[in-house]
């Protein structure tokens, strides 16, 4: 299924759709919607809205980056960009707060595993290729 939004129902719409960094603060809030599974901004929800992005962001890192003097820096979206796009409406599946925190505990979980099966991959490679490692013996054990 596509995710289908619009921006008709927020105030003055077409700045937000005329400017480069306002469509890109835009786009990373329609794609967050699947997330969070809150699918429009309201004047009721903007808050709740905004939270659980900040809470995503605070688990996976910024929604959006930029690059400055060739060094990456995270973007986060703040409370303003989404106030300011109060009457967005995407069809996002809805999910109720406790929907929410399972689906964000699961990805937590996936992703914290991720590079420990990369680093037993790494090793196993490494292992088969030279041989076990020998690690130096902890300092107090040579003592005695």
């Amino acid at each position: 299924m596509s995710l289908d939004w619009s921006l008709e129902k927020v105030h003055n719409w077409e700045e937000l759709a005329n400017n480069r960094t306002h469509r890109n603060i835009t786009d990373a809030i329609v794609f967050k919607t699947m997330a969070i599974g809150i699918s429009e901004i309201t004047e009721k929800n903007y808050v709740e809205f905004y939270q659980r992005i900040r809470v995503w962001e605070q688990a996976f890192g910024a929604s959006m980056y930029y690059s400055e003097q060739g060094k990456r820096h995270e973007w986060p979206i703040t409370l303003f960009d989404v106030k300011r796009r109060i009457g967005l409406f995407t069809n996002a599946s809805r999910l109720t707060e406790k929907q929410f925190l399972k689906l964000l505990s699961e990805n937590l979980f996936r992703d914290q595993h991720r590079p420990i099966e990369r680093e037993k991959d790494l090793l196993a490679f490494l292992a088969e290729k030279f041989g076990e490692p020998e690690f130096e013996k902890d300092p107090e054990e040579q003592v005695a």
